[in-house]
């Protein structure tokens, strides 16, 4: 009975170790296909394919400035090993700053937003290959963008 037990002890802490290691990876994916470097205490998720980074901050390629806030990561676990990979973010009441051509056509630059989620697919050299969707809310502010299921 001993031996059961500590082999699903070994099988949890060895699921909890790789998940976590997963998300290190995932992160560095995210930031090398972004070409961006993140800021903020890396927090994984155990047994899923997400992590958090609380306090984060990071410049995002003359769009926006992520200023302050937590913000969740999930990834799709085969996608990580291939050209494309899938992500989402999301996160409550976190500051931003649009930059450059997206603060002019937008009309603002420093927001608060109450609310932000994007399911995107990355793809190799920091480009965009898919955004099925980008929510955006704030009392002054929304942005959403949906893709269409033609």
């Amino acid at each position: 009975m001993a031996k059961k037990i500590a082999f699903v002890l070994v099988m949890i802490a060895t699921l909890c170790v790789t998940s976590s290691l997963l998300g290190v990876w995932a992160r560095h994916k995210i930031e090398k296909r972004l070409k961006i470097e993140t800021a903020g205490k890396f927090i994984p998720t155990f047994m899923a394919t997400s992590f958090y980074l609380k306090d984060a901050h990071f410049d995002w390629d003359d769009k926006v400035q992520f200023l302050s806030g937590d913000l969740k990561v999930d990834f799709d676990l085969l996608s990580i090993f291939k050209e494309k990979m899938r992500v989402r973010f999301s996160a409550n009441n976190i500051a931003v700053k649009l930059i450059g051509d997206w603060a002019k056509t937008q009309g603002v630059g420093d927001i608060f937003l109450d609310h932000f989620d994007a399911d995107m697919e990355l793809g190799p050299k920091g480009k965009l290959s898919e955004i099925y969707s980008v929510n955006a809310d704030s009392r002054k502010f929304q942005f959403h963008i949906k893709k269409s299921e033609n």
